[in-house]
């Protein structure tokens, strides 16, 4: 098993464990919610990590705008 393979599947296993924990323990939280905050768990651990993601995309929308 490579690393990338290695992180890739402690990434999804972390996100498993964040959706299991959103959709049973976290009170008005459907699926599709906790699906959502499964995939980009480290800014719901972190949340200013969140912060970050949202500046990196938002630089990511704006140059691919102007490269269009």
């Amino acid at each position: 098993m490579t690393l990338k393979a290695k992180l890739i599947a402690g990434y999804g296993g972390v996100g498993v464990l964040v959706l299991l924990y959103q959709w049973i323990f976290v009170s008005g939280a459907s699926f599709g919610v906790a699906f959502g905050k499964a995939l980009v768990w480290p800014a719901v651990i972190f949340p200013a990590l969140g912060g970050f993601i949202g500046a990196i995309l938002l630089i990511a929308i704006l140059v691919a705008i102007y490269l269009a």
